[in-house]
């Protein structure tokens, strides 16, 4: 609904430029060449909305590691084999 939609939009806007940061920071004083990646774990996901918004917002490219998200719930939601 949403709510849901209006809250995941928001959490991101606040929490994504500072994960991303500090991301970019830890990746800067690293001094491993490996391919690294950035690791968005969304718990309680439902629909995954929250995480998806972290992957479609951070396309490859944008950082110099990779982002991956993981979507982890107990439950599908009712409207899951609809969306």
């Amino acid at each position: 609904d949403a709510k849901e939609v209006a809250e995941s939009i928001e959490f991101y806007l606040r929490s994504g430029k500072r994960a991303i940061g500090a991301a970019r920071r830890v990746l800067k004083n690293s001094d491993v060449t490996k391919d690294q990646s950035m690791v968005v774990k969304d718990l309680c996901s439902g629909h995954g909305l929250t995480g998806m918004l972290f992957a479609a917002c951070n396309p490859p490219g944008r950082l110099k590691a990779s982002m991956r998200v993981l979507l982890v719930d107990q439950s599908e939601p009712q409207s899951h084999s609809i969306l």
